[in-house]
């Protein structure tokens, strides 16, 4: 059995103009390394990639103990969506990284080693921009004692795939079921 969900780049535009601004963090815990991505301008759906966006953000950065915060003018991320496994099941996971990066006082060569800088700390983040599907979408159902000997009814996801088109991000996800019964010695009746 399949459960599959269709977005096509509007609904994800639409989604991420809800999301966005917001800042990213780009270290550990208690880290003062973010970045802040702007209200998208251009949002692109990549055949067998992922979702390409486009916006302004600023870096915060603590260099030598001096806070230094960079604007971007333009920065271009890529979302891809994978499905990966964490603690022995699939979960659907979010591998950001940055592909330009226009800062706006700054030569190309420092555009590239932030690029650089920012794309190590998200790799790092990427276990951390998962969601665990198979817990989320697995239910245990009682069954009311109207039908008898069926007492519940379990719908159990299993695993998952995702492709990208260059119309929509498709997100599918096998599941079992399994019913559960009072009595064995009711069946026999």
């Amino acid at each position: 059995m399949w459960l599959q969900a269709v977005f096509t780049r509007d609904d994800l535009a639409l989604l991420l103009a809800q999301w966005l601004p917001a800042q990213v963090r780009l270290g550990p815990p208690g880290s003062d390394r973010f970045l802040y991505l702007g209200r998208p301008t251009h949002v692109e759906l990549v055949r067998d990639e992922g979702l390409r966006i486009q916006t302004r953000a600023k870096v915060r950065w603590d260099l030598l103990g001096v806070r230094v915060p960079l604007v971007i003018k333009s920065i271009t991320l890529m979302l891809r969506p994978v499905v990966a496994r964490k603690n022995r099941r699939d979960v659907l996971q979010l591998q950001a990284s940055v592909e330009e990066a226009d800062l706006a006082v700054t030569p190309g060569v420092v555009d590239r080693s932030i690029v650089g800088i920012a794309n190590k700390q998200l790799e790092a983040q990427a276990e951390n921009l998962s969601w665990d599907f198979v817990k989320t979408l697995s239910f245990h159902i009682p069954i009311p004692d109207v039908v008898t000997p069926v007492e519940s009814f379990d719908l159990i996801a299993r695993w998952g795939e995702v492709k990208v088109t260059a119309k929509a991000l498709t997100f599918a996800v096998s599941f079992k079921t399994r019913t559960h019964r009072a009595n064995r010695a009711a069946d026999a009746a």
